[in-house]
């Protein structure tokens, strides 16, 4: 089965996605020239941006081949095409812009224990679409006990802060060497070059922002009020 998907993967699945794109990418060159055209028409002021917002081809390879690479089997088949496809856009395999996100990023909450029957999960806060709905019950279909929310905010909570502290008694790196600090009143390191902080300001506050939305939806009053005062620093 697996050397059959291989094959697939390398011929069927290439050829075929190769077509897709090169369909997407003269579909989006329309689209894009039409609005340029209402743009200059209508005397609209243009922006340009450095990034490749916007790009649907390069948003489709990243997407089925994220897709496809969770089986292991066929991980290196799958890297293969996404190299030929990447090379047909002419982007570089292991640029920047290349590289997955995840259009949705979540928080697990790990070991939620049932007070009735002891079930023992994790709850995806952000994707579970009965907790997406403020239906917190157990999973366990002879169960369907209600959670305690106040008991999750606090677990929430708890993990805010810590990350918090964990930001603000972080490690500072070298930009040139990537060595920790070790002297405490040296301003540069001894290869000359400077330090930055381990963990950048943009991921924490994107993280932060994580826990923010949660606590909004689900409407965490105290986990809110938390993040928002922690967002707001500076």
């Amino acid at each position: 089965m697996t050397e059959y998907l291989r094959e697939q993967i390398s011929s069927y699945f290439t050829d075929k996605l190769l077509g897709t794109l090169r369909d997407t990418i003269l579909h989006m060159k329309g689209v894009s020239n039409a609005e340029n055209d209402l743009h200059t028409s209508s005397g609209l002021q243009q922006f340009t941006d450095k990034t490749h917002k916007g790009d649907a081809g390069l948003e489709f390879i990243k997407h089925v081949c994220a897709v496809l690479a969770l089986d292991e089997n066929v991980q290196h088949d799958v890297l293969v095409m996404r190299k030929n496809l990447l090379k047909y856009i002419h982007v570089r395999e292991f640029a920047p812009e290349a590289e997955f996100h995840d259009p949705c990023p979540s928080f697990i909450l790990p070991n939620v224990i049932c007070s009735y029957c002891n079930d023992c999960r994790d709850l995806d806060l952000c994707r579970d679409s009965v907790l997406v709905d403020q239906e917190w019950r157990c999973a366990v279909p002879q169960c369907g006990q209600p959670y305690d929310r106040e008991v999750m905010e606090n677990a929430l909570l708890q993990i805010v802060r810590q990350r918090e502290r964990i930001y603000h008694l972080q490690d500072l790196v070298c930009l040139r060497c990537q060595q920790v600090k070790a002297a405490h009143l040296a301003e540069q390191c001894a290869c000359a070059g400077s330090f930055r902080c381990k963990e950048d300001l943009n991921d924490f506050r994107s993280k932060m922002q994580i826990f923010l939305n949660i606590a909004i939806h689900q409407k965490f009053q105290l986990l809110q009020e938390c993040t928002s005062w922690i967002l707001e620093l500076r």
